[in-house]
């Protein structure tokens, strides 16, 4: 598996307070804005678009255009976002689990029942 670009043979990565660390010393190094433009960059080669909503501020309110824009990817993000709001309110919070088998067993049950419930709304 890899992380970041690097290959971990023990397929032990950092848990999410490692990695709210890790964004801390980005930004203390102020290196956000530089690691932000060549991600960026990265998406426009692959043809990809990001989908990140705009923000007004205070005096200074969007734009009709911008306001367009966000309800456009608002209504997209809604629907895939239900979705894992449904899932994760039948499962727990993080997959606490040894090994990645056991990880991937538990996320294919989870997935497994949330497409019974489904099949058994569409039902009646």
């Amino acid at each position: 598996m890899r992380f970041l670009g690097m290959k971990n043979e023990r397929s032990v990565f950092p848990d999410a307070k490692t990695i709210w660390l890790f964004k801390e010393k980005l930004r203390e190094a102020e290196l956000m804005p530089k690691i932000f433009y060549w991600f960026n960059k990265y998406l426009k080669k692959k043809n990809l678009v990001d989908k990140i909503c705009f923000k007004g501020y205070r005096n200074k309110p969007l734009k009709e255009k911008y306001k367009k824009l966000n309800t456009k990817i608002a209504r997209i993000r809604g629907r895939i976002e239900h979705v894992f709001g449904d899932m994760k309110s039948f499962s727990d919070k993080m997959i606490r689990t040894i090994g990645m088998e056991r990880a991937k067993f538990q996320i294919g049950f989870i997935n497994l029942v949330f497409n019974f419930r489904r099949f058994a709304f569409y039902q009646s």
